[in-house]
């Protein structure tokens, strides 16, 4: 489990400490390893490394609520899979024509007492700019446009159903 951040100082003693100990044991490339991981080009090249897989899968923020989020982050770890790939699978059924979203009814206002949250999946670039076009396509076909957020809800619904929908 990664360190918490308020963990750090402490963290980077416990490495300055391996790296001794593993000089001490004639373990040289093993010490020089662990004391690499202590410099700031180690740490640039970790934000580069992090940032390059955010722009690969950006975030998309879905509008819903505390209770469908629980329950779909619960029903995907049940299933063994997670929100991510489950929202990337929903995009290639979106664009292979396998799955087509129903037009969103809103709630009256003020009707939804439960708190907001919202349902933060990592989709793959590629497929959401296609998903993106097919909304476009799509749009005259079905008398409304579908959205990104439309799609990978409904799906995800879809795929795992509230249990008082089953």
């Amino acid at each position: 489990m990664p360190p918490k951040r308020r963990d750090h100082q402490q963290q980077r003693q416990l490495l300055a400490a391996a790296s001794e100990k593993l000089k001490a044991l004639n373990e040289e490339q093993l010490a020089d390893a662990v004391a690499y991981a202590l410099t700031d080009n180690y740490a640039d090249a970790a934000i580069y490394h992090r940032r390059e897989k955010t722009r690969k899968t950006p975030n998309m923020p879905i509008g819903s609520t505390k209770a469908v989020r629980e329950h779909l982050h619960a029903a995907a770890e049940a299933a063994g899979t997670n929100l991510n790939a489950a929202a990337n699978e929903g995009l290639r059924a979106f664009l292979d024509g396998t799955f087509t979203p129903q037009r969103a009814e809103r709630a009256a206002y003020g009707s939804v007492t439960d708190e907001a949250a919202n349902i933060n999946v990592r989709l793959d670039k590629d497929l959401s700019a296609q998903a993106r076009k097919r909304c476009k396509a799509l749009a005259d076909e079905l008398g409304w446009k579908p959205n990104l957020t439309q799609v990978i809800k409904q799906y995800l619904l879809l795929k795992f159903p509230m249990p008082d929908s089953e």
